[in-house]
């Protein structure tokens, strides 16, 4: 069984343009990035918009085949940050790593996906408008209280099955 370990949030540099947007500053972020251990691993990261009221995901993503750093900051993503950072005015960009602990023999690609899918169902039900095109859940149903909930509706019942089904 492979073991994986998050780190972060790593905040990334932005620079502000004159005309009041905010950019990801590229080429300070890819020498950030090079520079932490954590990246030169492989797993899942998961970029997000960090506010006054917490995190926001923003997508989800995996490097089995690359290093972290390599892939988390490629040219799709960094369109998907700057998007974001800029929707409202107090949003910095981050991002989460979930590496996965090197043990003998090669990567485990095969965990590594499960992972991400994992990490896409849940980010999903944080934002639904998660910029992940595939592995989002296709559910066309909810469970008041558990399954897509919102918020202050779980009542004693939905929150004992949470409790014992151990779900979060």
């Amino acid at each position: 069984m492979a073991e994986f370990e998050v780190t972060g949030p790593f905040e990334l540099p932005i620079t502000m343009m004159a005309t009041g947007a905010k950019h990801l500053n590229e080429k300070d972020a890819k020498q950030m990035v090079a520079g932490i251990d954590d990246f030169q691993s492989r797993g899942c990261y998961v970029i997000s918009a960090r506010s006054p009221n917490g995190h926001t995901p923003i997508y989800v993503g995996k490097a089995g085949k690359r290093e972290l750093g390599k892939e988390c900051l490629i040219a799709r993503n960094v369109g998907f940050i700057n998007e974001a950072i800029n929707e409202k005015k107090r949003r910095f960009p981050c991002i989460f790593l979930v590496r996965q602990l090197k043990g003998k023999g090669p990567w485990n690609e095969n965990e590594i996906a499960q992972v991400e899918e994992y990490l896409i169902a849940n980010a999903a039900t944080k934002n639904p408008n998660l910029k992940n095109r595939q592995l989002l859940p296709k559910e066309k149903w909810r469970i008041k209280g558990i399954v897509k909930a919102k918020k202050g509706e779980a009542n004693g019942a939905s929150s004992a099955l949470r409790k014992a089904l151990n779900i979060r």
